[in-house]
């Protein structure tokens, strides 16, 4: 489907209520509970400093913040994990953009809970041009105010649709981030994007763009 990440999201959210209304009713319980929870109210803000991280890739190496930071700006993705159909419709669209956020001389970061295996096999099945780090524990999430929990029900789903998040995290927690996506400054400031409970939505590519052709515009949400 060749459209804004917006739109790809919106026809594949509707195509899932179609086809699995059970799951889709989940869902909205579990994003109502968030949201009378209040659950992004810690989540970092455009005028923010977001935490430094230095999380290991899918070979390994530890990718830092602050060194990518030293060369331009730079574009962090906190993603649910590799079985979340949505991250893998943003993650799509980061890359085919990933060209002309390079030109204007940004890079860009993948964070998600899982084990570099899992994470390997999406940069390659996807052709990822930029690294999928991963945040073991969710440590980085909560550092960042993005920690949540799936819950015994979403949980008691997944497993039953063949999504072992055991296997996949390496532990039993059954947690996650609150997908969100920020543009960072070269001092660590937030000059765009936020943080969703709702999964199904995404901060836009053309926004990020926006934002990185004016880096010292902090008013961009």
């Amino acid at each position: 489907m060749d459209a804004p990440l917006e739109e790809k999201l919106r026809a594949y959210e509707s195509r899932q209520r179609a086809a699995d209304s059970k799951t889709a009713s989940l869902y909205d319980a579990f994003l109502a509970r968030l949201e009378a929870g209040e659950a992004a109210n810690s989540a970092p803000k455009c005028g923010d400093y977001l935490p430094p991280f230095a999380l290991p890739d899918a070979n390994g190496r530890l990718v830092s913040s602050n060194a990518l930071r030293r060369k331009g700006p730079l574009v962090v993705s906190f993603n649910r994990g590799t079985w979340c159909s949505y991250c893998l419709l943003e993650l799509t669209s980061l890359g085919d953009a990933y060209p002309e956020i390079r030109a204007l001389g940004a890079s860009i970061v993948s964070v998600m809970p899982d084990r570099a295996a899992r994470t390997k096999s999406i940069q390659e099945a996807f052709n990822l041009p930029f690294p999928v780090l991963t945040d073991i524990d969710n440590g980085y999430a909560l550092a960042s105010g993005l920690m949540i929990s799936l819950g015994h029900d979403l949980r008691e789903m997944m497993a039953a649709a063949g999504i072992d998040l055991q296997e996949r995290q390496g532990n039993d927690a059954g947690f996650v981030p609150i997908p969100a996506t920020y543009v960072v400054a070269q001092d660590g400031r937030i000059i765009s994007g936020g943080a969703d409970i709702d999964f199904r939505h995404r901060f836009p590519v053309a926004s990020i763009l926006d934002a990185l052709r004016a880096p010292n515009d902090t008013t961009k949400t």
